[in-house]
């Protein structure tokens, strides 16, 4: 089972990327279980989870994988 920080963490990242005002309410209570800090590290960890993928696609290469099927004879 998981720790009810995780799942409260969850719902903090859900809350920021969809601009849901719950996030403050979400935000006060993480502030005094993890801290400042562990907020930060969250904020961190949530605007990463989006740089990555679009870095890839800015770069061209976020190719979606297919499997190439031979040609019918």
């Amino acid at each position: 089972m998981a720790p009810p920080q995780l799942g409260l963490a969850w719902r903090f990242g859900q809350a920021v990327a969809t601009g849901d005002p719950a996030m403050a309410d979400i935000r006060r209570k993480l502030d005094g279980l993890i801290g400042r800090s562990g907020l930060m590290d969250l904020g961190f960890a949530i605007a990463m989870a989006r740089f990555y993928p679009t870095l890839k696609r800015a770069l061209g290469y976020a190719v979606a994988c297919s499997v190439k099927r031979p040609s019918p004879p």
